[in-house]
């Protein structure tokens, strides 16, 4: 059974949304969630546009860090948004899947190209580009 990677990513309750994560073969992150009415940020019964990023950027974080990188959760920021396209937000009810593919990586910068879906019908789409920070001190 493939690890559930949301255990690396930094975020905690109540901003960890994310149910599971797993590591692809080809390097690639498949994430899902399954969209609750208790959830933070669902209006008249939708997840709001920003919080569907936010769950994009939380599986995003599921990617293994970079060779050289600190062991355990690295914190970073999603810097920007490429040729994203929301075509709709998911339902609450609805199992979001989201697949993320690093495909640049410079020093401590890195793109993926993004895909979410309800089913086979697709929800979000572009390419989100993320700095890893530095270590704060304990």
């Amino acid at each position: 059974m493939p690890k559930n990677l949301v255990e690396q990513i930094p975020h905690r309750p109540p901003m960890h949304w994310l149910q599971s994560a797993q590591l692809q073969p080809d390097g690639s992150v498949r994430a899902q969630q399954t969209i609750s009415a208790s959830q933070l940020f669902i209006v008249d019964g939708c997840l709001t546009p920003s919080a569907l990023i936010e769950l994009i950027s939380q599986a995003a974080a599921c990617i293994p860090p970079p060779a050289g990188a600190s062991n355990g959760p690295v914190e970073g920021m999603l810097v920007t948004l490429r040729d994203a396209r929301i075509f709709s937000t998911p339902k609450v009810g609805q199992r979001l899947d989201i697949h993320v593919r690093m495909i640049r990586n410079l020093d401590k910068m890195f793109m993926c190209e993004v895909a979410a879906n309800v089913g086979d019908k697709p929800i979000a789409a572009g390419r989100f580009t993320f700095v890893l920070l530095e270590s704060r001190p304990s």
